[in-house]
């Protein structure tokens, strides 16, 4: 932001967003919170991908608001000499180009398969006695519902999906583990969520998937889940996971 500048307010016809500063590079756009407002950051990340404009690196999205990140390197080289208010500026244009009454968004939907037996669900026992709940139910409740990715963020390709049937909901655990292994499905409060990478972390864990949730060097996408995408997890048995075929499965269904 400009010098002096903490936050602006942008009105349109349709829609009013606050600007701040995300340190030297980047700018914050946060939108209002109400039911529509994950399509339409969504949407509006979309749109700002889509455009390719000039200096701009990367557009990060997060349940409640949008970053956009610039190349002020690049800008300064090609003679801008008010980067925050070119920066400034351009993202108050691209709001002003937003509608998001004219962009329906179309979402993933994906299924993933999920093995929740107690040697992959470290804290299902555990969550069946705070809950009052068999094994069974737990699973049953948890692939109920259809998960809306939230945002991405913790480790390349660790989705926040919700929400959580409040029957399951949990606080994390006081002291993190040490290490879960990648594809670890945990349950934070009214989100759930996948583990991509082999790290600590406090969710209750209640299964494993076998699925890659973060591969590099992978044509489409480098992580599994992208912002807006509908997830349903399914159980399978461990013998069905030990013998999962992952070069043939594709979870996306529509």
């Amino acid at each position: 932001m400009p010098s002096g500048v903490n936050s602006v307010i942008v009105k349109t016809s349709n829609l009013t967003v606050t600007l701040s500063g995300a340190g030297e590079q980047g700018i914050t756009v946060s939108f209002p919170h109400h039911p529509e407002s994950r399509e339409i950051i969504v949407s509006f990340s979309r749109m700002v991908q889509s455009m390719s404009v000039q200096f701009i690196l990367d557009v990060i999205p997060s349940i409640r608001s949008v970053t956009l990140i610039f190349d002020v390197y690049a800008m300064v080289k090609h003679g801008i000499e008010k980067p925050q208010t070119w920066m400034l500026e351009t993202t108050q244009q691209l709001i002003i180009q937003f509608n998001p009454e004219n962009i329906s968004p179309s979402f993933r939907r994906l299924r993933i398969p999920v093995c929740y037996h107690p040697d992959f669900g470290l804290d299902l026992t555990a969550l069946c006695a705070a809950k009052r709940l068999s094994e069974s139910e737990v699973v049953d409740i948890h692939t109920s519902v259809t998960y809306r990715v939230l945002m991405l963020g913790f480790l390349p390709g660790f989705a926040y999906m919700g929400y959580v049937n409040e029957r399951l909901q949990v606080t994390r655990h006081a002291q993190p583990r040490r290490r879960l292994d990648a594809g670890s499905v945990g349950i934070a409060g009214k989100q759930t969520g996948v583990y991509p990478l082999p790290s600590p972390g406090g969710w209750f864990i209640i299964g494993r998937t076998p699925l890659q949730v973060f591969t590099p060097d992978r044509a489409t996408s480098p992580t599994l889940f992208l912002p807006g995408d509908e997830v349903q997890f399914y159980p399978i048995t461990l013998r069905e996971f030990k013998n999962f075929s992952t070069e043939k499965f594709n979870p996306v269904v529509l």
